[in-house]
């Protein structure tokens, strides 16, 4: 796997509130001469992985950062490099989620004729990639929410933009794909609210019936004059993608912002998101309640400053929930994280905590949250104003306790180490596909190093691990067809992997 240099800035914060058995810290990710974004982050066995974009003057692509518990920096690797001509990027939502034993990613992967492609990259615990694929046509597609499935695969959701009409005009449609635990697609589907007019899908769940529900939003023509509403948009589907029923909610004054869903264990539904008087930048935050067919059935709004970008919920053990979401205090004041505790059904709050000591001209936008093994969060996202852009990672309790200013400690710099292409190739495997047998070709190793082959199936478990010489013939007829990952390792250090594909 190819590396590049990431130099991290990281501002080791200590915690406001002291506590033995809770790690506190807000870290950013910085320099003065690559832009680093952090848009999803994962609590790990040891640690934290935070994903983002990065461009240099150079290069752009996808790196992987490996944080300690106290939010410290193990390791940074690249997942994908791209020209700065066609940089990817990802959207907000929650796109790196576990898969299996390891983990799996959705972004935005650009192309040669500047469209874009679902792409998606399976990694194990030390950054390795196992697989990479990508799903789209000559249309631009771009992932929003991914979910693994109960049959092992995983489900991906977002939207297909296309343009249409006498006079061009880009329109947008929810777009989802359904894959196998290897990546191969099963089914992909499009759903719209109003045909030639826009939607988007902004989060997906596996619902008790062994379907689908799918939130988001869509617009609807008013008038001949082409002008819309834009309203949240639900469609429940079954396992093959077929659309069981759709609605929509909103009323002519307010626009709807896609919505998110839960499933209560009663089979009913909370649809989640906001929704704002139109041509304004504020929205209020919106819960309704629906039965199994998406009828109403209670619904309020909490008119309070909110703006778009993240917002989630995650179910406590009361029945309540617990939310995050970008929030202004007030009209064009800075963007800060919110946290917020609902009573069942979110019928009412408990509490609100605003996270905001912090500089005052700063703008944190919250990209991706999750709950960590201890109880607390970890929230991702970056400043986008004033420059320059950084990423931040913030971890707190489950009442928002934690390290909430920039700079009171020392920063520490992460060097990693640039990798060549033309040094990455350390060995060849021929025939591959094969049947079976195959020939191991060492490229530039000294006959001196300890030099050893793993072979690996699809879910990271080690089939086989033997020496081997520069030169060598290695028997498959033990194993079965299908994908294996070959890794070298030399003087007990993993150097590179490859794919090796037997078919029978």
């Amino acid at each position: 796997m190819q590396k590049t240099i990431l130099l991290f800035f990281l501002l080791l914060i200590s915690p406001i509130v002291c506590s033995q058995d809770f790690n506190y810290f807000f870290k950013t990710i910085s320099n003065d001469s690559v832009n680093l974004f952090s848009f999803a982050s994962l609590p790990i066995e040891d640690g934290y992985f935070v994903v983002g974009p990065y461009t240099t003057n150079t290069q752009s692509g996808i790196y992987l950062q490996k944080l300690d518990e106290d939010g410290n920096s193990d390791w940074a690797i690249k997942l994908d490099e791209q020209s700065v001509d066609n940089p990817p990027s990802m959207n907000t939502g929650s796109l790196l989620i576990p898969f299996g034993d390891n983990f799996l990613l959705a972004y935005n992967k650009r192309t040669e004729n500047n469209s874009t492609d679902i792409g998606m990259i399976q990694f194990d615990s030390e950054g390795e990639i196992l697989w990479q694929t990508k799903y789209g046509d000559e249309r631009k597609q771009n992932p929003h929410i991914l979910l693994g499935t109960k049959d092992g695969g995983f489900i991906v959701g977002g939207y297909e933009s296309y343009v249409s009409g006498i006079t061009p005009f880009q329109y947008w449609t929810m777009y989802v794909v359904k894959a196998d635990s290897l990546g191969n697609q099963q089914w992909e589907q499009r759903y719209t609210l109003d045909e030639g007019n826009s939607s988007l899908t902004v989060d997906i769940i596996e619902t008790l019936d062994g379907g689908y529900l799918l939130g988001g939003y869509g617009h609807l023509e008013e008038d001949f004059a082409g002008a819309y509403q834009q309203e949240a948009y639900v469609v429940k589907i079954d396992s093959l993608g077929s659309a069981e029923w759709e609605r929509n909610y909103g009323t002519l004054e307010w626009d709807d912002s896609g919505v998110n869903v839960y499933q209560y264990p009663d089979s009913t539904y909370l649809l989640y998101g906001s929704e704002g008087a139109r041509e304004s930048m504020f929205n209020y935050l919106m819960f309704r309640h629906i039965d199994q067919e998406g009828n109403t059935l209670e619904e309020n709004t909490y008119e309070e400053w909110y703006t778009t970008g993240t917002w989630r919920l995650f179910p406590l053990e009361d029945g309540g929930f617990l939310g995050f979401a970008n929030h202004r205090l007030k009209k064009n004041a800075p963007v800060r994280p919110r946290m917020m505790r609902f009573t069942p059904y979110c019928r009412d709050t408990l509490w609100t905590k605003v996270i905001d000591y912090l500089p005052e001209e700063e703008n944190l936008g919250i990209r991706d949250v999750d709950q960590t093994n201890d109880g607390g969060f970890i929230i991702t996202g970056f400043r986008s104003s004033p420059f320059p852009q950084f990423g931040w990672v913030l971890k707190v309790d489950s009442l928002g306790n934690g390290c909430l200013e920039f700079g009171c400690d020392s920063s520490t710099i992460t060097h990693i180490e640039e990798i060549p292409q033309s040094e990455q190739k350390r060995f060849s495997l021929y025939p591959n596909p094969t049947n079976d047998y195959f020939t191991i070709d060492l490229n530039g190793i000294d006959a001196d190093e300890d030099t050893r082959l793993d072979i690996l199936n699809m879910s990271g478990q080690v089939l086989s691990s033997a020496k081997i010489d520069h030169l060598e013939v290695i028997s498959t007829s033990d194993l079965e067809s299908g994908i294996y990952f070959i890794r070298l390792h030399i003087n007990g250090k993993l150097i590179e992997s490859d794919k090796l594909v037997i078919i029978r």
